[in-house]
């Protein structure tokens, strides 16, 4: 799995910020082979940022100020709007 690959009929990830931190190129290799990634918990400051950068499709937080982060670090790059949606406490907020 740490390839991008995924098994039949998945199409998408969950893992930890733990692993993403450890393996932060496995979000464009899910990304190469057609999959989402979705991180959870990702509650500080500089995890929200690693995932804005590596373009991850969705976190899931337990922290409101999290969310909040979320969406003032939503930017363009490269001419690209980059965002992601947030789920804080089991409601989206994006």
């Amino acid at each position: 799995m740490r390839d991008g690959s995924l098994p039949e009929g998945v199409r998408g990830v969950g893992p930890s910020i733990e692993i993403i931190r450890a393996h932060p190129h496995f979000v464009s290799k899910v990304h190469a082979r057609g999959g989402f990634v979705h991180v959870w918990t990702v509650d500080e400051k500089a995890d929200v940022e690693l995932c804005l950068e590596l373009g991850v499709d969705a976190v899931i937080t337990k922290s409101t100020s999290a969310s909040e982060l979320v969406r003032s670090l939503e930017r363009v790059v490269a001419g690209e709007r980059v965002g992601l949606e947030t789920v804080v406490k089991g409601e989206r907020t994006r």
